[in-house]
């Protein structure tokens, strides 16, 4: 489909950056804005494939899914972290399904399910300057660790803002034409009787 906003075969290398909270600044609003974060040290890498859910092992647990994002990071010392996410489209819209993690870098988890039953909208395409958009979502959260299985219920609402674009640095290079989406989120864990309250706060 010539008008398709994703392929299937489509392969981005992504870089990852850490820094301490303390030191992060979001950098400034508005029009043909400036982002400079060359300082961020280099951390982790990997390749995102767009591929077939039809090919995932994961297919039971999301056959809605029109699409989804293998990510594997591995280094010499043993360490892996396997992503599986999940989207369906439609006419440019798209909706998170869910996602799979697999990993050896946290001892207390061997691979964690996240099912929305009601699916996370993450935007629709072509975004434009100063859209906003809002939506409430639920999924099911699983953690598998060694044999045991804690199931949560995870809900709330998810605000996204295209905030800015303009000129963006990082480690890997200067990006021009690059717009920043602003995503709020209130949610709420409750694990068995267990509620936990979450606010967070992201630029990409």
């Amino acid at each position: 489909d010539s008008e398709a906003i994703i392929e299937l075969g489509e392969q981005e290398a992504t870089s990852f950056f850490s820094t301490n909270p303390e030191d992060w600044i979001s950098g400034m609003i508005g029009e043909n804005v400036i982002w400079d974060y060359a300082f961020l040290p280099m951390g982790t890498s990997c390749d995102y494939i767009a591929m077939d859910p039809a090919d995932s092992p994961y297919l039971d647990s999301f056959p809605e899914s029109d699409i989804y994002f293998q990510c594997t990071q591995r280094d010499g010392s043993g360490f892996f972290s396997d992503q599986h996410t999940f989207y369906t489209i439609d006419n440019g819209h798209l909706q998170l399904a869910g996602n799979v993690s697999l990993s050896n870098t946290n001892p207390s988890y061997d691979s964690i399910f996240v099912v929305f039953t009601n699916p996370l909208d993450v935007g629709t395409f072509p975004y434009v300057f100063q859209d906003q958009t809002e939506d409430t979502f639920e999924a099911r959260v699983s953690t598998y660790a060694s044999e045991t299985n804690v199931v949560a219920i995870q809900s709330g609402t998810s605000k996204h803002e295209v905030d800015s674009y303009g000129t963006l640095t990082t480690p890997s290079g200067t990006f021009m034409n690059t717009i920043r989406v602003k995503r709020t989120e209130l949610s709420e864990t409750v694990l068995p009787g267990i509620p936990i309250p979450t606010f967070q706060e992201s630029y990409r």
